[in-house]
């Protein structure tokens, strides 16, 4: 067996136990299911604002813009919340010295929680259709919409994976995480509209996949087809945050284990 087969096989080991893990532990700790419990509350609330101002036509912006709040805070909080439960448990230290592709274990984690982290979008969508009826919320082109949600899932595993270096380095990212959240949802045009935003930061949101992932969701529910940009900047902004990710992932591994640091890094 050669060096490159046998990488590989670690590496395809080293995956397949991150997800067995991430899923068990998805199963055995109902803390998780605290988003996904608050996403239908949230979309009624939302819709009902705009509707409460005779704005009927906004209600699927409405959903969508809740929906993609709820998926990266689920995600972000399950990705961030279980690597920080593997520090305060000892796991942690354990899963680095194994003999095992640490940065694949940590991607099948990461897989999962994108995954799971999707489940809100869905629930919103059954809960605005049988609160509100269908007039309310209308998709005109559900494969226009599933072709931007697949590249949406791609986006976010490369975020969260970008992020896991802090979870690593930080017992405290959820916080940190919570902190982050929220003005990139401004800047990204969920909250408000970019055109509202000040003209010298609205460049900035072009480099945030949430505004592409809704301008992508919000074309395909009108039905206007206009998915192509939205979904290849998703695809290209995915690439370079796995990149990113798994790159300073190594480098932070490397400084543990360097220093000596596992523990307190």
């Amino acid at each position: 067996m050669t060096a490159a087969s046998s990488s590989l096989r670690t590496a395809g080991t080293s995956f397949n136990a991150g997800v067995k893990r991430q899923w068990i532990i998805l199963r055995r700790l109902p803390d998780y299911l605290s988003f996904i419990a608050m996403s239908p509350l949230s979309t009624i609330m939302f819709i009902a604002i705009v509707r409460s101002v005779g704005r009927d036509d906004l209600g699927i912006n409405a959903l969508i813009g809740v929906s993609i709040i709820t998926t990266w805070q689920t995600g972000l909080f399950v990705a961030g919340d279980t690597l920080a439960r593997d520090r305060q448990m000892g796991v942690f230290e354990l899963n680095l010295a194994a003999p095992v592709s640490f940065r694949s274990m940590i991607l099948g984690r990461i897989i999962v929680a994108a995954t799971y982290s999707f489940i809100p979008f869905f629930l919103s969508i059954g809960v605005a259709r049988l609160v509100f009826g269908s007039g309310v919320v209308t998709i005109s082109d559900p494969a226009s919409m599933g072709v931007v949600l697949l590249a949406t899932w791609f986006a976010s595993l490369g975020a969260l994976l970008m992020m896991s270096p802090i979870s690593v380095l930080s017992g405290r990212s959820t916080a940190i995480f919570n902190g982050l959240s929220y003005p990139l949802f401004l800047l990204a045009g969920i909250v408000v509209p970019i055109e509202f935003l000040p003209g010298w930061i609205r460049p900035f949101s072009s480099i945030l996949f949430m505004r592409w992932s809704a301008e992508g969701l919000r074309n395909g529910a009108a039905g206007e087809g206009a998915i192509a940009r939205p979904v290849l900047w998703l695809i290209l902004s995915g690439i370079v945050m796995l990149a990113i990710g798994a790159t300073l992932l190594q480098v932070v591994i490397d400084r543990m284990r360097s220093t000596g640091t596992i523990t307190n890094a």
